[in-house]
């Protein structure tokens, strides 16, 4: 459902140029596991690796929307906001795209927090920090 609604909406060329692409799909197995990281990446059609100045980036430009999406504990690992249940999902599948492909955002809001106020409104401030991580 995820994929379905948000698949190649922000496949920016400018995007794409800082992120690349993977051929791993799985996401987490070379970064870090950061399911609101990791799920700003994924809305934003991106398979770049998650790191620290990914997350450091994410608190610093897109901290309102994460805390609407992700709830006001998201640094700690506690959902809650637009989306907790559908953070949780990613938690519990460690940031493996192909199960978090099958985590369902559950609301109009959580997708459209996920794809506009996250993956849109976050990756393009973080371009840089993001292609920093690599792929």
């Amino acid at each position: 459902m995820f994929k379905r609604n948000l698949g190649g909406i922000f496949l920016l060329g400018a995007l794409q140029l800082a992120c690349g692409s993977s051929t791993s799909g799985s996401g987490a197995s070379a970064g870090i596991c950061d399911p609101v990281a990791f799920a700003t990446l994924n809305a934003a059609g991106s398979n770049a690796k998650v790191c620290a100045a990914t997350i450091k980036c994410i608190g610093d430009k897109c901290s309102d929307a994460a805390k609407e999406c992700a709830g006001p504990d998201w640094a700690s690992g506690v959902y809650a906001g637009t989306c907790g249940s559908y953070y949780d999902c990613v938690k519990s599948c460690k940031c493996v795209k192909t199960c978090v492909d099958q985590c369902d955002p559950g609301t109009t809001a959580c997708s459209e927090c996920l794809s506009y106020k996250l993956g849109y409104g976050c990756t393009i401030p973080c371009a840089s920090d993001i292609a920093s991580c690599g792929k």
